[in-house]
């Protein structure tokens, strides 16, 4: 409830402050110091620490920043290098944008973090390489297409894709894939909160993700974002 979440906040807040610290530490510390190592260890687990709080705050719901327009298509492309610095050598990044691709309202730095997210999962499947691709493009949903219990709603979107070459996705699991703390992965692999943030995310800007996958075959993880005729 709201508790809660003001506990995590001030606890982001409390975070925050301590890498600050840090950081001035550093800054202050002669790089053969005996206490550097210790200083940059406080450092990344403090990093670890915000991130943990920024995704559970998400995965409760709580918002972030603030909504303006801006070009899904320049932010992809921004990330890049990131990407493929996070991806490492044996995996290569394909990227398609939709020439004239439209743009959407909502709030660029948890795009971003969804974004960074699909990109981590895609990693963790492919651990000896492969080839991933994002893509961007504007379709619209009619409201035929819209099957019946599903989220998906008439409209002018901005679809996300992320597919990776992996081995897929066990079909007993997809149904709790976006399920906060759910992990396929072994026991002290991960939070498993990557997919449910992602999913938080895409609800917060009023969109839904779907997944395709099929064992032997990879997954693609598909995200629709409301397009926005706004400019920048």
């Amino acid at each position: 409830g709201a508790v809660a979440e003001k506990a995590a906040r001030d606890f982001s807040s409390l975070i925050t402050a301590i890498l600050r610290s840090a950081h001035s530490a550093l800054e202050a510390t002669d790089a053969d110091h005996p206490a550097r190592e210790h200083i940059m260890k406080i450092q990344g687990e403090g990093s670890r620490a915000a991130s943990l709080t920024q995704q559970l705050l998400l995965v409760r719901g709580g918002r972030l920043g603030e909504a303006r327009v801006f070009d899904p298509g320049a932010t992809v492309d921004r990330m890049l290098p990131d990407m493929k610095r996070i991806l490492g050598d044996d995996i290569t990044v394909c990227r398609s944008i939709q020439p004239g691709l439209r743009n959407m309202i909502g709030d660029e730095a948890e795009i971003e973090l969804m974004i960074m997210n699909l990109i981590v999962n895609a990693r963790e499947a492919m651990p000896e390489g492969g080839t991933l691709r994002i893509g961007l493009d504007n379709v619209a949903v009619s409201r035929s297409e819209c099957a019946s219990g599903s989220e998906a709603r008439p409209g002018d979107f901005i679809r996300l894709s992320v597919a990776d070459e992996g081995p897929g996705i066990d079909p007993t699991s997809l149904p709790h894939i976006f399920d906060p703390f759910f992990t396929t992965k072994n026991l002290g692999g991960g939070a498993g909160l990557g997919l449910s943030v992602v999913y938080g995310i895409v609800k917060q800007h009023d969109g839904w993700v779907t997944i395709s996958s099929r064992r032997g075959s990879g997954s693609t993880f598909t995200a629709f974002l409301p397009a926005s005729a706004e400019k920048i």
